[in-house]
């Protein structure tokens, strides 16, 4: 069963650049939301990200608390495990993948390799986050190869690709032409 790290807390209504600031923190983080002012994240994907932002409320007059949560049964590890579910986030990545595979002719080879950057970029800040993979994970990543390949396809026709194929042995004798070698010692 897994094991959590709960941040309990309450902020001056005056100040609202902590409150976005501290918002934006737990939303790169991956925080999922209990309720209000309590968020959670993994045991072992908290290191020290939620007693940082623990200080830094409590510098600004807040109330903030971290404690120690353990599910008693499968169905609460089960409940709290699906606050983290990005699935609805690796499907809309997914949506832009395929309309960036769709346009990559209109777009041309420059403003598609920058199309498809940022697309990884946003893939790897998903996965930073993404403390229970599974299926959605795994249909971006599927939906990468596509777009990586289409964009190969389409820009770079004649480079080498991957191929499954076993490597079929070359006859030697099409290599090996009389006269190649050591000259003969009585020549010369």
């Amino acid at each position: 069963m897994d094991t959590y790290q709960a941040l309990f807390l309450s902020l001056p209504t005056r100040n609202s650049t902590l409150r976005m600031r501290l918002w934006r923190a737990l939303k790169e983080g991956g925080c999922a939301v209990l309720r209000d002012g309590v968020y959670v994240l993994p045991s072992m994907q908290a290191n020290g990200a939620l007693e940082t932002l623990e200080s830094e409320i409590r510098s600004h007059g807040g109330f903030a608390m971290r404690l120690h949560v353990q599910p008693t049964d499968d169905n609460q590890n089960d409940s709290i495990r699906r606050l983290f579910d990005r699935s609805s986030e690796y499907g809309s990545l997914v949506k832009s993948i395929a309309t960036t595979r769709s346009s990559l002719a209109r777009l041309g080879s420059r403003r598609a390799q920058t199309a498809i950057r940022r697309l990884e970029r946003a893939f790897d800040k998903l996965s930073a986050i993404d403390f229970f993979p599974g299926e959605a994970q795994l249909q971006a990543i599927s939906a990468f190869s596509e777009l990586k390949r289409s964009y190969q396809a389409l820009f770079s026709p004649d480079e080498p690709r991957f191929s499954h194929r076993a490597l079929r042995p070359a006859d030697r004798r099409g290599y090996v032409r009389p006269g190649w070698g050591a000259r003969n010692s009585r020549t010369g």
